[in-house]
């Protein structure tokens, strides 16, 4: 019998929200078909079946929260284990590091005993989609299964490093001298006028439906393009280079300010921005904003 479990999306995720069940007890089930959508603090995601079987039990109904690693429901692999009568304990949670340990043991014990990829429907289509080759992931799903978030992450990776070079050595005082004066001195804001009328006109004529914040994020986005300097992150004593320029936005829900952030925003169109921007929004605010 397979234990459904609440996964970890993220290292602050402590708990999760049971959504939906996309299966009823008795229902057949195969490898890579949703189970469960699972409700973090700021995202959701899919629980894939890992095996063929018949849902057994369900645990944990839609609308109840558990910590992670808790049993919200079973998988009996065989009609004959479903027909099987049981006696369930209650759920405990698993430590992190039990956790980790026995996905490092099946991920292993795949790699040792399987010559083929197992991976999602998901994974499937978005490595194919970026002529992805699946045998070179490592996937973190259950006994290895490569996931969609695994494929995702490997793009980020490949589209995306970070270049580190010292800081000459009065930059690094004047730098962390700013940093200091962070928790030293008070913090002040600089307000600034800007004549908008000419820029509203041209929005009015010719671009009627793109918002005001699309044309401040594509601006910005102009900005650091042509100013990288600025586009960098302080790391002690060198300076991170971000090779793309990414823009958090700030979306309002009714669970709290959520930041979603718009990637590449050097390479878009003022259109191509502003259909990114209304999808992040629309699904920051009705919860189907997914980890990346």
């Amino acid at each position: 019998m397979f234990e459904i479990r609440i996964p970890k999306f993220g290292l602050s995720m402590e708990k999760g929200t049971v959504v939906k069940w996309y299966r009823a007890v008795g229902e057949a089930v195969e490898k890579g078909d949703v189970l469960v959508e699972i409700e973090s603090e700021k995202i959701t995601n899919d629980v894939e079946s890992p095996v063929d079987g018949f849902i057994k039990a369900i645990l944990v109904q839609e609308g109840e929260s558990k910590a992670v690693g808790e049993i919200i429901g079973y998988i009996a692999e065989t009609e004959e284990e479903l027909r099987e009568e049981f006696t369930l304990e209650a759920p405990s949670p698993l430590q992190e590091n039990n956790i980790v340990e026995e996905i490092t043991k099946a991920s292993t014990a795949q790699s040792e005993q399987r010559s083929f990829v197992s991976a999602s429907p998901r994974a499937k289509s978005l490595a194919k989609e970026h002529s992805i080759d699946l045998s070179t992931l490592q996937g973190t799903g259950s006994e290895g299964r490569i996931t969609e978030k695994d494929v995702l992450d490997f793009i980020v990776k490949q589209t995306q490093t970070v270049k580190k070079e010292p800081l000459p050595p009065l930059r690094r005082e004047i730098a962390e001298r700013l940093s200091r004066s962070y928790h030293s001195y008070v913090l002040v804001t600089n307000m600034t006028k800007v004549d908008m009328t000419e820029l509203l006109e041209i929005k009015k004529k010719l671009i009627p439906d793109v918002s005001v914040t699309t044309i401040l994020v594509k601006c910005l986005g102009s900005v650091l393009l042509k100013y990288p300097e600025f586009n960098v992150h302080f790391d002690g004593g060198a300076v991170e280079k971000f090779p793309t320029i990414n823009i958090g936005v700030a979306v309002d829900t009714e669970r709290g300010l959520i930041v979603p952030v718009i990637k590449s925003v050097g390479t878009l169109s003022i259109a191509e921005v502003n259909e990114k921007l209304k999808s992040l929004a629309e699904n920051a605010r009705t919860n189907k904003l997914r980890q990346e």
